[in-house]
């Protein structure tokens, strides 16, 4: 067996380095190393990318060891090995001859951005960009919010901005980190979303003409944000910890679905509402569907990276969390302007579905107070009592 084939790992060598800090390893595992692992090139990938382990909380590591392994059992098969984006990792059973490595996401980090490497591993196909259609679709994120709020500014409330320029933040975090596959990015891209649904969650619960629950709400939902987020970060600095790592992901998973099923349902009670309109239940239809959708095209890119990577007849790759990307901001989108007729409605604002070349729709609203008008209103209730009559206008005062 030559130099550069790495044959099988043994189980008591294992045993021995699966603990090891591969990333930082002292001058006593450094020897140890070269005495249990004298071939080379095994070496130097258990270096530079560790050993492909089963964490308990981390199904997408033991997905990715599992295909690792699988590929590398079926290199000899006449495609090349850079097609497939796991064959970087150091599996238990590595029968590669003479493997050239793709670029992956710490590669590219170390190179360009001197970052931190996340989960996800694509291919660059611009010097400066990881992940070319992932990065290009988040704009659709964008154009969504920026849309969202120019439409629904004027005689809204603070809340609907706030919620379509949260959009706007999530894709522009989602272009920098698929751009660049930096974890701090990552948080940038998921912070937002949590503000958005905050957000939601707000004006789903507070939908009614009066305050329900007054002041103390929003300062509730705003400290909860805080909270989560200083989890993210701080799970985020320790990110090679694999329990930090998985407390990040499902605190921030477990909190953004509970939320974001909440202000669905409200959806729901929405459309079931007697009072409903045709055009609301056709608005959330189109709505569920095309994010289901695109959620489902998600999560067969993520369980079913390796076929997805390797279509029979040369197909390429439909890049399917592209589209999710393209799914999921129209769909969020579509809902955001659902809960906005409704506070609309519920305010007596005479709200009506507006749409913009039949694909973009919007709250145009045909009775309402702009903020200059309540501004003045309110400025003219401050006056003295004999200085509030002006005979040029038609204002008068209710008792």
């Amino acid at each position: 067996m030559s130099s550069d084939t790495i044959s099988e790992l043994d189980e008591f060598v294992i045993e021995i380095i699966q603990d090891f800090n591969w990333y930082r390893l002292t001058e006593e595992q450094e020897e140890l190393l070269d005495e249990l692992i004298p071939n080379e090139e095994a070496k130097r990938r258990f270096k530079k990318h560790g050993l492909c382990r089963w964490y308990p909380f981390d199904v997408e590591y033991r997905r990715q060891c599992d295909e690792a392994e699988e590929y590398n059992k079926s290199l000899l098969k006449p495609r090349s090995p850079a097609a497939h984006p796991q064959a970087i990792y150091t599996s238990r059973r590595l029968v590669v001859d003479d493997l050239p490595e793709p670029q992956n996401s710490k590669e590219f980090n170390d190179q360009y951005y001197n970052g931190s490497v996340s989960l996800e591993f694509d291919f660059t196909k611009l010097k400066f960009e990881a992940e070319f259609f992932n990065t290009i679709s988040s704009f659709c994120m964008v154009c969504a919010g920026v849309f969202g709020v120019m439409m629904h500014y004027k005689g809204f409330e603070l809340r609907y901005p706030i919620a379509f320029a949260s959009i706007i933040i999530v894709g522009i975090g989602s272009i920098l980190f698929h751009g660049t596959l930096l974890f701090s990015l990552q948080l940038f891209d998921e912070i937002p979303m949590m503000f958005c649904v905050l957000t939601l969650l707000y004006s789903v619960v507070e939908n009614k003409p009066q305050k329900r629950f007054g002041n103390w709400f929003p300062i509730l939902l705003i400290c909860w944000g805080i909270g989560i987020i200083y989890v993210m970060i701080h799970s985020g600095k320790e990110y090679d910890n694999e329990l930090m790592k998985s407390i990040e992901f499902y605190v921030f998973q477990g909190t953004f679905v509970a939320m974001s099923i909440f202000v669905y349902a409200h959806t729901i009670m929405i459309v079931l509402n007697p009072d409903g309109e045709p055009s609301i239940t056709r608005l959330w239809l189109l709505g569920s569907a095309v994010f289901s959708l695109g959620y489902i095209g998600w999560h067969i890119d993520l369980r079913f990276c390796s076929v997805v990577h390797q279509l029979p007849f040369a197909l390429p790759n439909p890049q399917l969390h592209a589209w999710w990307h393209l799914m999921a901001s129209y769909g969020s989108y579509l809902l955001c302007v659902l809960v906005a007729y409704d506070r609309a409605k519920v305010l007596g604002k005479k709200p009506t579905l507006k749409w913009m070349f039949n694909a973009l729709p919007f709250v145009q609203l045909s009775s309402f107070e702009s903020r200059d008008e309540k501004s003045s209103l309110k400025n003219k209730k401050e006056l003295p009592y004999d200085e509030q009559f002006d005979e040029k206008s038609p204002l008068i005062r209710k008792f």
